[in-house]
């Protein structure tokens, strides 16, 4: 399987996660709920209306074998696209599994991070609280106010890190979600590793 072949293959199940498959599907819905209605409407109802839209009833005749004709062969063609699909989808969640696992769990740790450092119990928080004591004890060992503010561990640039580690976390989690939910980036990502790999080597 080459690199191009994998690549087309992961950006065609894509398209099951876009607006106009979306859209398409409820359509074939509504399309399909027409056709079953129409289908319960008596045949005498339904063999004036066709030859009233075709001008004569060998005219509706040929119309329709053309319809059955045009459905036969769509229902073909969707049978083995289906079939298709299925196996492109086993194949490359076959291969993809590593990438797969290792996101979910990328994610996993992402959300303890984000939990771990936020709010009044978090560690941005809890640093905050260590380097106020610390002053406060560097003050009354004597030191002045703005010594103090310079000595006390942690330090104003560690809790700054952590604050600027928190805001980026969301940012993460929702990059790293979009990969969990794209055949075709996580594609990227085995490929990268793959060269990468063999580059090594």
């Amino acid at each position: 399987m080459t690199d191009t072949n994998l690549v087309a293959r992961a950006r065609r199940l894509d398209d099951f996660n876009s607006p106009e498959f979306k859209e398409w599907l409820g359509l074939t819905r509504q399309a399909d709920r027409l056709r079953r209605d129409l289908s319960n409407v008596r045949t005498l109802g339904r063999f004036t209306a066709a030859v009233a839209r075709h001008g004569s009833p060998a005219e509706a005749l040929r119309a329709l074998q053309f319809e059955v004709e045009a459905l036969a062969e769509r229902l073909e063609e969707a049978a083995a696209a289906d079939m298709e699909v299925g196996q492109d989808r086993g194949e490359l969640d076959a291969l993809l599994n590593p990438i797969t696992s290792a996101l979910i769990s990328k994610g996993r740790q992402l959300r303890e991070r984000k939990f771990a450092l936020e709010g009044d119990r978090g560690e941005i928080e809890r640093s905050r609280r260590r380097r106020e004591q610390a002053i406060n004890d560097l003050m009354e060992a004597g030191l002045p106010r703005r010594m103090a503010d310079r000595q006390a561990k942690p330090n104003l640039a560690d809790i700054e890190a952590l604050e600027h580690e928190l805001a980026e976390i969301p940012g993460e989690i929702e990059r790293n979600g979009t990969l969990l939910t794209s055949y075709a980036g996580r594609v990227e990502l085995y490929l990268a590793e793959t060269t990468h790999e063999e580059e090594a080597a």
